[in-house]
């Protein structure tokens, strides 16, 4: 191999190790960027419009859904995106069955 080539494969492979660890630091903030939006903003505005067994089906339904379509898919940026979305309804689901219990528990059993 000559120094040209040699100089060219060694800045392929830097672009390729640097664009490896930016989709790695993205991949791993999606979740839980997703996960203080789910938890936090979203149960009250969905909660303002749908019923909550309603949600919590859907983010069920939904959290399933996306969960087997990662096996299927080769994308990275699509997988980030419904590593995102799984957040959302882990969130969703966690937040809304929480304030579900607590609404169905009696009085005397609730700390307060």
């Amino acid at each position: 191999m000559d120094l040209k080539n040699y100089k060219k494969a060694l800045i392929t492979g830097a672009t390729s190790f640097l664009g490896q660890e930016l989709a790695s630091m993205l991949a791993n903030q999606s979740i839980p960027l997703a996960l203080a939006i789910g938890n936090g903003w979203l149960p009250h505005f969905f909660s303002a419009r749908l019923s909550n067994r309603t949600i919590i089906l859907s983010s069920i339904t939904g959290f399933s859904l996306f969960l087997i379509l990662t096996l299927f898919i080769d994308s990275k940026v699509l997988i980030m995106i419904f590593f995102g979305l799984l957040g959302l309804f882990i969130g969703l689901t966690g937040t809304l069955m929480t304030v579900n219990i607590s609404n169905s528990a009696s009085d005397s059993i609730q700390v307060s």
